[in-house]
Order: C-alpha cells, then sequence, then structure tokens
C-alpha cells in the first residue's frame, strides 16, 4: 500500500503518556515573554496527551508516528521548535479514532 492510499484509510490515534524525564531546557525555553509558555507545565510525573495524524503516521512502523513508543515502554521524545526541550515519557494507554481535548493539562501532536 503506497503513501497515499495509507493517508486515506488511517484513522488518528491519541495516547496517554507520563513524563519520566524532561530536560531543563524546557522550562528556560518558557520564561516570560518567550513564545514557548506551554513547555513550563512540562514536568516528571505530569501526564500528556499525545494524538497522531495520519499524516504523520509511519507505514515502517505499522502505522505508528516516530517517536510513539509502545506501552509501558519508556521512550525519547523531543519538542519541535523547542532547541534543547527533550526527555522520556511512557505510553500509559492508547485510543483509537481520538482527539486530544482540552480537558487534559498538556495536549501534543506527534510528527
Amino acid at each position: 500500500m503506497n503513501y497515499y492510499y495509507y493517508c486515506l484509510y488511517a484513522r488518528s490515534y491519541c495516547a496517554m503518556y507520563t513524563l519520566t524525564d524532561v530536560r531543563p531546557s524546557c522550562w528556560v525555553s518558557a520564561e516570560p515573554g518567550g513564545s514557548k509558555l506551554w513547555t513550563v507545565n512540562m514536568t516528571k510525573g505530569v501526564d500528556v496527551c499525545a494524538e497522531c495524524q495520519p499524516t504523520a503516521m509511519r507505514s515502517t512502523l505499522g502505522g505508528r508516528c516516530q517517536g510513539a513508543g509502545l506501552q509501558n515502554r519508556e521512550t525519547q521524545w523531543m519538542a519541535f521548535g523547542v532547541p534543547g526541550c527533550h526527555g522520556a515519557w511512557v505510553m500509559k494507554t492508547r485510543q483509537e479514532q481520538c482527539q486530544c481535548s482540552g480537558r487534559h493539562l498538556i495536549n501534543l501532536i506527534l510528527v
């Protein structure tokens, strides 16, 4: 199945992660007046929701997004556009055909 057809039939999914490691550069980037204020909430132990949309899915990963990881296994993450902001997280749950919403403190999109 080629990429075009894969995107037509794939559905987004979301997963809940617990942050297990967050580099201090995430908070430096979030100083008042900065454009990355959302990263100030990225602290160890916080739960985040991350959505994987069809255009970011990799057929070589079985339809997962790069960095999405596997359930109950620690995986590395990196915040796009926030220099030096990265860490690790553990996927707790995954739900098909869902979207992250405002009900979570931190909502991300996997790219």
